[in-house]
């Protein structure tokens, strides 16, 4: 019985170099499906999907390079996030806004040329995903590469997740429906993996 959600999205972006540098967006979105809307039958506490919302949008972005010499180079990426919802939801209004703010990353050092060490991670603020108010967190990889038997082969190590804070915390509360979420993922994990190219390498 859900009907799809409709969006007018209005975008700004200045572009350096041909990378977008600063840019922002401004999104209505009528109808929301919300995923988790919360229902309380005496004991019984449970979400549902259903249309509901208006949601206001707003955000801005600012995205860098970043170059150190020869050897280092990535870039970062900021972003600042206003999420507003507004519903009439049983028999009472839900009206809340929240700011919140995204920083990602990627660093590449390349002390040899046939060895690299690549850094990514993100972290994000405490924000708002319709009735849930979620709790900060982030994620930190590493990942060294290294070239051999003639540029034949490459043999990689990846560390995901590394301090373990891609988890989601949360709380929900809505008139007398009171919620505390903790959700745990296998997101930290380490990989070790063997490339190798063989055959004629001249074919066109």
């Amino acid at each position: 019985l859900l009907k799809p959600q409709t969006t007018d999205a209005y975008k700004f972006t200045l572009s350096y170099k041909n990378q977008p540098f600063f840019g922002v967006s401004y999104n209505i979105t009528n109808d929301v499906i919300f995923q988790n809307a919360p229902r309380q039958v005496g004991n019984l506490t449970y979400t549902t999907t259903v249309n509901l919302a208006r949601m206001d949008n707003l955000a801005f972005g600012v995205n860098f390079p970043i170059k150190i010499g020869n050897k280092v180079e990535g870039f970062g990426s900021n972003q600042f996030v206003r999420n507003h919802y507004k519903a009439e939801y049983l028999n009472g209004t839900y009206d809340k806004a929240r700011w919140n703010w995204m920083f990602y990353s990627q660093v590449t050092y390349r002390p040899l040329p046939t060895l690299s060490v690549e850094v990514t991670g993100f972290y994000m603020t405490r924000f708002l995903e319709e009735f849930l108010t979620l709790e900060p967190f982030g994620n930190l990889n590493i990942g060294v590469q290294k070239i051999i038997w003639n540029k034949k082969g490459r043999i990689s190590l990846n560390c995901n997740d590394i301090l373990y804070t891609n988890r989601t915390k949360g709380h929900l509360q809505y008139q007398n429906i009171d919620v505390a979420l903790v959700q745990k993922n296998d997101s930290r994990s380490v990989r070790l993996t063997l490339y190798y190219s063989f055959g004629n390498q001249k074919l066109n």
